[in-house]
């Protein structure tokens, strides 16, 4: 998913002639995919390692929800967030970025 373009002016690094650079930020499914399995496999290693320590099931399903909220919180803050592409054409020189 990219949003609508947005323009800004820039320089070209070639002749140095003025360009029109545009911005394009997209959210990059595939890492917030990634973040998202990294907390099922954090959530599922605490369970075994609870499990062999003779924990109950009882006190494994209550750090299981302690750690879904606390990991669902971290995968918005930090495992979604956004890139920005830039490009131009520079029409005096035909370099492009």
């Amino acid at each position: 998913m990219c949003s609508e373009p947005q323009h800004r002016a820039g320089v070209c690094p070639e002749c140095k002639g003025v360009v029109l650079v545009t911005i394009r930020e997209c959210t990059p499914a595939r890492d917030a995919a990634v973040h998202g399995l990294l907390l099922l496999l954090i959530l599922s290693t605490v369970a075994m390692a609870a499990r062999f320590a003779g924990v109950s099931e009882d006190r494994i399903n209550l750090v299981a929800q302690l750690i879904i909220p606390a990991g669902l919180a971290w995968l918005l803050l930090t495992g979604y967030y956004r890139a920005a592409e830039e490009g131009f054409f520079c029409r005096a020189c035909g370099y492009s970025e």
